[in-house]
C-alpha cells in the first residue's frame, strides 16, 4: 500500500511537477495576500448606543391642614398623601404638582391641574365638564418645577351631587383630578399625564390612585467599532501560504535534481508506470528466469494486466525475468509473455519473437529447435546453460 502510494506520488511529481509547483506558488501568494488583507483591513461593526439620556417625571402630591373641630388631630396639623381625608377636619385639599427635569440645562415646563366631572352610562362617557385649577409655565435650571393650587372639597362634593341629581339613574357622575405636564429641553419635548378618581363618602374623600408619570429619553446613535482580526483566519491563510510556497520550492528541486530512488531525472514516467504495475500485481508475480526454450509456443500480450488476468484464470503465477524485462506465464506448452519496454536491469530493451513471426516454424506452426530465433538479450553461454537446466 505504501509502495503504491509512493510510486503514484513519484509519477505525479515526474509528469506534473512543474505545473503543481506553479499552482502551489499561486496558492501560496494568494493565501499570503489574503492574510495581509485580513490584518490590514479589520472589520467594523455598527451597534446602537443610547446617548444623552435624560429623565422626566411628574407627580401630584396632596396635603391638608386640620382646621375644623376634631379630636383626631391637633389644629394646624398638615396631613400628607393620605388615602382618605375627613371632610369635617380638612375641608380644603392642597395640590402640589412637582415635575423633575435635567438640572444641567434650561427646561421649559408647563403644568395644568384640572378637575373633570364626567357622567357615564354603560361604560361610555355621555357628558363631561373640565374645570382648570392651575395652569403655569416656567423655565427652570435647577431640575424642579413646582405648581400648587387648592381644592374646596365641600364645593366639589356639592357640584357632583347636583349633577348626579340631574342625571338620576340615567348616568353615573364621577369626579377626576388630572395633571398634565409638557416639557421642552434642548434635546427633547414631550408630555406627562396622571389622573385619579376623587371618591366622596358621607364623611370623607380621597384619591383612588397614585398620580405619577415619568419616562427616560435618549438619542440612539450608531457607533462603529473595529473588530480585531481573527488569528485563526489570518494565521490559517498565512500558514497555508508558507506551506504552499515551501511545497512549490521542493517540487522545483525534486523535478530538477536526483534526490532519491523515487524521483529524479533518471526516473522517467514510463519506468515509474511499469514499477507501479509491477507493485500493483505483485502478489501474482514471482521473480525468476525464463529460459529461451521455455514453452513450445509463445504468445505476446499487450499489457501486464492481461497477463496477470490470464495467470489468475489459469491458476498459474507470473514469472518476472528482470534481466530481460520479461514477464511470462506457462500454461501447458504455451508461454504467454509481456515485454517491459523500459528494459531489464542492465538498461537494455529485449524483445522475444512471436511465434507467428518465427521464420523457422514448421508447417504445423511450431517453432524450430533453433533457440537463437528468440532473442532474450543473453549470450550463447547463458542460453546453453538455460537449455541444460531445462533438460535436467
Amino acid at each position: 500500500m505504501l509502495e503504491t502510494a509512493r510510486l503514484k506520488l513519484s509519477l505525479l511529481f515526474t509528469e506534473r511537477g512543474q505545473q503543481l509547483a506553479v499552482l502551489l506558488a499561486v496558492v501560496g501568494v494568494c493565501s499570503l495576500a489574503i492574510a495581509g488583507v485580513v490584518v490590514a483591513t479589520p472589520e467594523t461593526t455598527a451597534s446602537p448606543v443610547d446617548e444623552n439620556e435624560q429623565q422626566f417625571a411628574t407627580a401630584l402630591n396632596t396635603s391638608a391642614v386640620v382646621t375644623g373641630n376634631t379630636t383626631l388631630w391637633p389644629a394646624g396639623t398638615r396631613l400628607w398623601d393620605k388615602p382618605v381625608y375627613v371632610s369635617a377636619a380638612t375641608p380644603t385639599l392642597d395640590l402640589h404638582a412637582n415635575t423633575t427635569v435635567p438640572a444641567d440645562e434650561q427646561v421649559t415646563v408647563e403644568t395644568r391641574i384640572s378637575l373633570r366631572y364626567r357622567a357615564t352610562a354603560d361604560g361610555e362617557t355621555v357628558w363631561e365638564r373640565t374645570v382648570t385649577l392651575a395652569d403655569r409655565e416656567v423655565t427652570v435650571t435647577n431640575g424642579t418645577a413646582l405648581t400648587t393650587t387648592t381644592l374646596d372639597t365641600d364645593r366639589v362634593r356639592e357640584r357632583a351631587s347636583n349633577y348626579q341629581q340631574e342625571f338620576g339613574r340615567a348616568g353615573d357622575v364621577q369626579v377626576h383630578l388630572r395633571v398634565e405636564t409638557s416639557y421642552e429641553s434642548t434635546a427633547y419635548t414631550g408630555d406627562l399625564n396622571a389622573s385619579s378618581r376623587v371618591e366622596f363618602t358621607d364623611r370623607g374623600y380621597g384619591m383612588t390612585e397614585s398620580m405619577a408619570d415619568g419616562h427616560s429619553r435618549s438619542t440612539t446613535e450608531m457607533h462603529e467599532e473595529t473588530v480585531p482580526p481573527n488569528p485563526l483566519v489570518y494565521g490559517g491563510f498565512g500558514l497555508l501560504g508558507l506551506c504552499s510556497l515551501i511545497g512549490a520550492g521542493l517540487l522545483v528541486v525534486t523535478t530538477r535534481e536526483d534526490i532519491g530512488p523515487a524521483v529524479g531525472p533518471d526516473r522517467d514516467s514510463e519506468t515509474l508506470r511499469e514499477e507501479l504495475r509491477h507493485v500493483r500485481y505483485d502478489e501474482w508475480i514471482s521473480a525468476g528466469r525464463l529460459a529461451p526454450s521455455t514453452g513450445e509456443r509463445r504468445v505476446e500480450l499487450a499489457t501486464l494486466a492481461d497477463l496477470v488476468d490470464l495467470a489468475i484464470d489459469s491458476n498459474e503465477r507470473v514469472v518476472h525475468d528482470d534481466s530481460r524485462g520479461l514477464y511470462g506465464v506457462l500454461s501447458g506448452t504455451t508461454l504467454y509473455v509481456y515485454h517491459d519496454d523500459t528494459g531489464g536491469s542492465d538498461g537494455t530493451v529485449t524483445r522475444t519473437a512471436d511465434v507467428y513471426d518465427d521464420p523457422t516454424a514448421d508447417a504445423h506452426g511450431d517453432p524450430s529447435d533453433d533457440d537463437s530465433q528468440f532473442d532474450f538479450g543473453v549470450d550463447a553461454a547463458e542460453s546453453s546453460t538455460a537449455d541444460d537446466d531445462a533438460d535436467r
